[in-house]
C-alpha cells in the first residue's frame, strides 16, 4: 500500500493540486490546458496460460469500448504481446531469446476502470485461435540462420533449449474493431496485420510480398516487400481503423532508412482496404529526432486524421513521451501538429507507454507494457488524460 501512496503523490500532483500543463505551441491547441489520472491494475491476477507465478501484463494496444455514466465506468479492451519473454542474447553467433513459457497464447484482457472507486481490473483474459480453433503462439517464425534479412531470434526455453519455430506466430502491439466488431491488430515478426472474428478467431493474416520459405506459409502476400526491411523487433506497433481502411504504422525506421539522413526519421505508414483486401496508399511519419526512435500507438479521429505516440524508453527528465495530431490529407508525408508533452506533464516514470485511446473530445487513455516484470518488478497503468477544451 505505501508503494501506490507514492506513486499516487508522484503521478496525481495535477490531479490533487490542480495543476494544469499549458500547450505553449503555436498551434490551435495552445490555449489547451491538461491533467491527468493514473489507475494502477493492482492486484494484478495471474496470467491465463502462464506458470502459475506470473501475472497479467505486457500490454500493448488499447481500444475504448464504452462508458457506463451512472455506474462510473469505462471498458476498455487491450491485449498481451508475445508473451513473458528476456532480453536478447547470442546462440551460435546468431540472436536467440528465451521465452518463459514457450506454449503461452497471447490474450485480449477486457478492462473495467471505475472513475468513483479509481479501480482498474480484469474483466476478461480471452487467448487469440488460429484457423483451426487452436490457440496461437508468440513464438518467432523464420530462423536467423537462414540468414534472411526479415528473420526473427531463435526460440528458446527457459533453460536455454531451443525450442521450435511458429511459422504463425504473433507479436502483437495493436488493436482495433471495425464497425461489425471484428478485431484488427497488427504484430511485428514479418510484420504483418490480422484480421479476427470477434470470436477471436483468425481469419487472415496479410504478410509483405517475399516473405515466404520454402514449406512455410506466413499469410497472404499483399504488403509492400519493403517492410521486410524493419528492424529487429521493431515491426507494425500501431493500428487504427478509419472509414473502411486500416493504418499500420511501423515502430522505427526501416534499416535501409537510417544509412540516408535524409530519411533516417521516417517511418512508413500502410493504408490497408478492408473490404478489397489490398493495400491503397503509403504514407510516411516523420520523428522529430532519434532521440525519440519510436512511436507507441495510435489512434483515428477520423477523417484521415490520427494521434501518434511518438517516445523513447527511458523515465525521469530523459523519458520523452510526446502526443502529435497527424493528417494523411495532403500528401505522403504526414502533417504533424504537436498536442501535449507527458513528460512536461509530470508523466515521467512511464517507460513504456503502448497503447492509446480515444475516449471522448476532451479524455484520453494510455496504458503502459510492464514486460511482465520479467526484468524488473513493475506496474500496469492506465492513465486519463483530459484537456479543458475539445482537443481530441
Amino acid at each position: 500500500m505505501k508503494n501506490w501512496l507514492i506513486l499516487t503523490i508522484l503521478f496525481c500532483v495535477s490531479c490533487s493540486s490542480n495543476k494544469v500543463f499549458q500547450n505553449k505551441s503555436d498551434s490551435p491547441q495552445k490555449s489547451a490546458q491538461f491533467s491527468y489520472e493514473v489507475f494502477k491494475l493492482d492486484p494484478a491476477p495471474l496470467l491465463f496460460g502462464g506458470d502459475g507465478k506470473l501475472r497479467i501484463g505486457g500490454f500493448s494496444g488499447l481500444y475504448f469500448e464504452s462508458l457506463n455514466k451512472k455506474k462510473n465506468k469505462l471498458i476498455f479492451t487491450t491485449h498481451t504481446d508475445r508473451g513473458p519473454n528476456g532480453d536478447i542474447e547470442k546462440k551460435s553467433n546468431f540472436p536467440a531469446r528465451r521465452f518463459s513459457v514457450p506454449q503461452f497464447a497471447p490474450l485480449v484482457v477486457k478492462l473495467e476502470l471505475n472513475t468513483q472507486s479509481k479501480s482498474l481490473k480484469v474483466l476478461e483474459q480471452i487467448p487469440l485461435l488460429n484457423k483451426n480453433g487452436k490457440f496461437i503462439t508468440g513464438l518467432p517464425n523464420l530462423d536467423p540462420r537462414s540468414k534472411r534479412s526479415d528473420a526473427d531470434e531463435i526460440p528458446l526455453d527457459s533453460k536455454g533449449n531451443e525450442v521450435p519455430l511458429d511459422p504463425m506466430g504473433l507479436d502483437l502491439e495493436g488493436i482495433t474493431r471495425d464497425e461489425r466488431k471484428d478485431i484488427w491488430m497488427c504484430e511485428e515478426y514479418r510484420p504483418s496485420i490480422l484480421h479476427f472474428s470477434s470470436n477471436y478467431m483468425l481469419i487472415d493474416r496479410f504478410v509483405p510480398i517475399d516473405s515466404h520459405e520454402k514449406n512455410k506459409f506466413f499469410g497472404k502476400e499483399v504488403l509492400p516487400s519493403s517492410l521486410r526491411d524493419r528492424q529487429l523487433n521493431r515491426g507494425f506497433e500501431a493500428i487504427a481503423y478509419d472509414q473502411k481502411k486500416i493504418y499500420a504504422f511501423l515502430q522505427s525506421p526501416l534499416k535501409k532508412s537510417l544509412e540516408d539522413k535524409k530519411i533516417e526519421k521516417q517511418i512508413p505508414i500502410i493504408e490497408f482496404d478492408t473490404q478489397q483486401k489490398k493495400v491503397t496508399n503509403e504514407f510516411t511519419y516523420e520523428l522529430d529526432s532519434l532521440e525519440a526512435d519510436k512511436i507507441g500507438d495510435a489512434v483515428a479521429l477520423g477523417g484521415k486524421k490520427f494521434l501518434v505516440i511518438e517516445q523513447n524508453s527511458k523515465t525521469g527528465n530523459k523519458s520523452i513521451h510526446k502526443i502529435y495530431k497527424i493528417d494523411l490529407n495532403k500528401g505522403p508525408l504526414a502533417q504533424k501538429e504537436f498536442v501535449i508533452d507527458l513528460t512536461a506533464l509530470g508523466l515521467t516514470q512511464l517507460e513504456k507507454i503502448e497503447g492509446i485511446a480515444r475516449v471522448d473530445a476532451q479524455t484520453l487513455a494510455l496504458v503502459t507494457d510492464n514486460d511482465f516484470s520479467v526484468f524488473k518488478e513493475a506496474e500496469t497503468n492506465l492513465v486519463l488524460i483530459h484537456s479543458n477544451v475539445d482537443l481530441f
